[in-house]
């Protein structure tokens, strides 16, 4: 019974390496994650957050940060370090883009 289960987890990780979603396949995702939520907040009142997510949105200019963790990968959107949008995928599939709040209340560390 053990073989067996990790028979299962050695194929589940090669077909999971094998079909790793590349960089392209999180573009289109993460630029629909930025734009609905100007909407959403459109639709509950917020006008100010509207604007300001899309004068966000229009800043991020070209790609994204594509990180590879050979089984799975992820996009953040501009970069992994102050990031607005994060995506996450794996076999073949984006599953997930969630917007971020661009790492600004991070706390500042003094000296």
């Amino acid at each position: 019974m053990l073989r067996i289960l990790l028979l299962l987890i050695i194929v589940a990780g090669v077909a999971g390496y094998f079909t790793n979603p590349k960089a392209e396949a999180y573009v289109q995702p993460a630029r629909e994650a930025i734009g609905n939520v100007g909407e959403e907040q459109l639709n509950n009142g917020d006008v100010i957050g509207a604007v300001t997510s899309g004068a966000q949105s229009v800043g991020i200019g070209g790609e994204g940060e594509y990180t590879n963790y050979y089984v799975a990968s992820s996009y953040s959107l501009p970069n992994a370090q102050n990031p607005t949008v994060t995506c996450y995928g794996a076999f073949t599939k984006v599953w997930t883009c969630q917007r971020t709040n661009g790492g600004g209340d991070a706390p500042a560390s003094g000296g």
